[in-house]
């Protein structure tokens, strides 16, 4: 490994129960306050099946970050995984990879920001509340990882109870949608299933998180599982609440299923509530993902990928120069929308294409590591990778061109130490 003289090191601090809570913030994100509305409006009754087929395929990858993720913990995420079982060369093709998600943080903020325009009412509160929520991912990834996530444990328990809670009043409540049932065209829900990915990203983003667990042999495959439970039974939950209370023709499918279930549930103040939670979601996601892309820059920098400062910590040791530059990164990719250069919805799938892409190299890290008899079932990991990856079509090829430039690239030396030739 890498030597640190100087003491620029990241603590060890995440447990089982914090862990979980920041994988959750990390998984339910924003897009979950639109999608499953999506998804029945173009599936019906059959949009639940779509959930559960996304959850069995979505497990066996989850299987080999869970494996990867005990094996080799690293500040470097997938990256680290793929260093010792693919080598350096594809090792820095994650790394670009997974940098090449930065837009979608600024997407992310840009949804916060759209919420407190909704709430508060001016167009001019856009920028602001993007730029608030930004500055909060920043103070909290600034202050240390014990106390940042304690703050995503809080979070996160405060939108599962929340969604929880406006599901189970609008099952309650019940309605005009068909409920619970075996679906009358079950290729519906198969067709859906490229929307329902987007709601299962973001435990590969934990990957950057497992240099920082006390006990990441036991507690990161735990992780993975528990949080994995909790988040298919509230999207399950959830789904079923919407093709309950709500007709597949519902106008608010399109733009609000959630503000319209909590009305079904609670009546007027169930939009306003939903809103105060979905700026929630929204904090939780930034202050989430720039928690693991720093730790991502932070390592790319230590293995001499990008720049050797970019690698220090401060006192509490928090990669902090990481920390701004992702927040920076956020932020002018935010700007570029604003200025109407690009819009919302590519912000979104440039980050996931790069997501899926980081996946592959993950899937194939895993069928290197994995021997014996295992060695099927990562390969059909990979297969189901590769597959996911190729449904994005032509936007697939920005992160192809960020893997090929990282393979390419001649890294500087590492920031702290030089490595051997045989690799330590």
């Amino acid at each position: 490994t890498v030597t640190d003289p100087a003491g620029d090191r990241l603590d060890r601090v995440l447990t089982l129960g914090p862990a979980v809570g920041l994988a959750v913030t990390m998984v339910v994100g924003s897009g979950l306050l639109v999608l499953p509305g999506l998804v029945y409006r173009n599936a019906g009754d059959a949009a639940l099946w779509s959930w559960v087929l996304a959850a069995l395929i979505v497990a066996p990858v989850l299987v080999a970050i869970a494996s990867l993720g005990a094996a080799y913990p690293s500040a470097g995420g997938i990256s680290g995984f793929v260093r010792p079982t693919l080598g350096d060369r594809w090792a820095r093709s994650a790394e670009l990879v997974f940098l090449g998600s930065i837009p979608g943080g600024g997407g992310l903020a840009l949804v916060g920001g759209n919420l407190v325009a909704d709430l508060v009412g001016p167009d001019w509160l856009v920028p602001a509340g993007a730029a608030g929520v930004l500055a909060l991912g920043w103070g909290v990834n600034r202050v240390g990882a014990r106390l940042g996530a304690r703050l995503q444990q809080v979070l996160s328990l405060t939108f599962v109870v929340g969604l929880a809670a406006v599901s189970v009043a609008a099952l309650a409540a019940g309605g005009p949608g068909p409920g619970v049932t075996g679906p009358d065209d079950p290729t519906l829900a198969i067709g859906q299933l490229g929307l329902v990915f987007f709601a299962f990203a973001g435990w590969e983003l934990m990957a950057f998180t497992s240099e920082e667990f006390v006990d990441p042999r036991r507690d990161f495959p735990l992780m993975i599982g528990v949080s994995f439970v909790a988040v298919t039974v509230l999207y399950l939950v959830l789904g079923a609440a919407i093709q309950t209370a709500l007709a597949s023709t519902d106008p608010d499918l399109e733009s609000a299923p959630i503000s319209a279930l909590a009305e079904a549930g609670f009546g007027d103040a169930g939009r306003a509530l939903i809103t105060v939670l979905g700026i929630v979601i929204v904090v939780a996601n930034v202050n989430g993902v720039v928690w693991a892309l720093s730790r991502l820059t932070y390592s790319a920098a230590r293995e001499g990928t990008l720049p050797a400062t970019l690698a220090r910590t401060d006192a509490r040791h928090v990669p902090a120069r990481a920390v701004t530059s992702v927040v920076v990164g956020f932020a002018a990719f935010a700007a570029v929308e604003r200025l109407g250069w690009v819009d919302l919805e590519t912000l979104f799938r440039l980050a996931a294409a790069c997501i899926f892409a980081g996946l592959v190299l993950a899937a194939a890290a895993y069928v290197t590591h994995t021997k014996g008899r295992h060695r099927g079932f990562a390969l059909v990991t990979l297969l189901i990778t590769v597959v996911t990856l190729a449904s994005f079509g032509l936007i697939a090829l920005y992160p192809i061109a960020l893997a090929a430039i990282g393979w390419s690239l001649r890294p500087s030396l590492p920031a702290f130490g030089v490595r051997c030739a045989d690799g330590r």
